[in-house]
């Protein structure tokens, strides 16, 4: 960069997708130490921009609850993850989001 700085890529980065899994971990470890032992964590509603916060909580998933369902949201006029899914390839949003 002109400045200098170092750039942090938000998603595209292992090391930042691990690090924003520690969320879902320090949220799995609150769970097991708050809940009844008989209580199961089903679901997992993360919000997806670049999808780092969504993939660093799916690794925590998988080492601390394999079975939680992890859901990936998207707020209306932002489904970039949706059409690049059903597209099978990256797609970007174009124009302003409705």
């Amino acid at each position: 960069l002109e400045t200098g700085c170092t750039l942090l890529h938000p998603f595209d980065d292992w090391d930042v997708i691990a690090g924003q899994g520690t969320l879902g971990l320090e949220l799995f470890q609150q769970f097991a130490e708050q809940a009844e032992p008989s209580v199961h964590l089903a679901r997992l509603v993360v919000p997806t921009g670049g999808g780092g916060m969504a993939s660093g909580c799916c690794l925590a998933r998988d080492h601390a609850s394999p079975s939680t369902a992890v859901w990936a949201v998207e707020p209306v006029g932002y489904a970039d993850h949706c059409l690049s899914i059903a597209s099978g390839r990256r797609m970007s949003l174009q124009g302003e989001p409705a």
